[in-house]
């Protein structure tokens, strides 16, 4: 898994293309592996997973380890 410093700026960047994608634009967003990924409205929802499981590894990498709720975003 990247360092903190490194999946709070992914998630940046994923927030930034949902809203564009919300808006009506096309976004593509570099993977880990080097491979790029094209987000349209029609996959809006794996931009949102992807978002949502950014937000869960930043909590496993910051918070110390004790039970916690699930990671919700509100739009």
């Amino acid at each position: 898994m990247a360092d903190v410093t490194t999946l709070r700026l992914r998630l940046t960047q994923a927030e930034e293309a949902l809203h564009k994608v919300a808006t009506g634009q096309t976004v593509e967003l570099l993977e880990e592996d080097g491979s790029t990924v094209r987000f349209t409205k029609a996959n809006r929802k794996d931009l949102e997973a992807y978002i949502s499981t950014l937000g869960g590894q930043i909590a496993d990498a910051t918070v110390p380890s004790r039970r916690r709720g699930p990671v919700q975003f509100v739009f």
